[in-house]
């Protein structure tokens, strides 16, 4: 038994809809797919199954374009240059934080990398659903590519 009728459920999910719109912004997500390769010359020889020297199954990587939200990790490391200062250059492997819609993460599930502000990143962790009522969103971690 739910406090909240259906009505008012779908208020604030409406709600978070427009939080997720109003603050996402771009990202690229680079996938490898692959590509059949079917030989159409006379220089294919159906008895050794394939033409000299050309693969069966080609990679080629395809780039989707998506919105996110996106918080950057404040928590980084710092180096200092030596013990008597207090000046601290921030680490640049930092963490960011995602969150996604559902389309997305199915993308970025698998993916090579991930470009967000002109930085490839990697994912990090393993993703987490979350939502008022349903989990509709996917909050993931990415690591700055080295």
């Amino acid at each position: 038994m739910s406090l909240l009728t259906a009505q008012q459920k779908s208020s604030i999910q409406s709600v978070f809809d427009k939080i997720h719109n109003t603050f996402k912004i771009p990202i690229s997500i680079y996938k490898k797919e692959k590509v059949v390769f079917i030989a159409t010359n006379d220089t294919y020889n159906a008895l050794y199954d394939r033409e000299r020297n050309s693969p069966q199954q080609r990679e080629q990587v395809k780039k989707y374009d998506k919105f996110a939200r996106v918080l950057y990790d404040q928590k980084q490391e710092k180096i200092f240059l030596n013990s008597q200062t207090n000046v601290g250059i921030p680490d640049p492997l930092g963490e960011v934080r995602l969150k996604v819609d559902e389309e997305t993460y199915n993308l970025i599930n698998g993916s090579e990398r991930i470009e967000l502000d002109g930085r490839s990143w990697n994912l990090h962790g393993d993703p987490a659903r979350t939502g008022p009522f349903d989990s509709q969103y996917y909050v993931l971690y990415l690591k700055r590519e080295e």
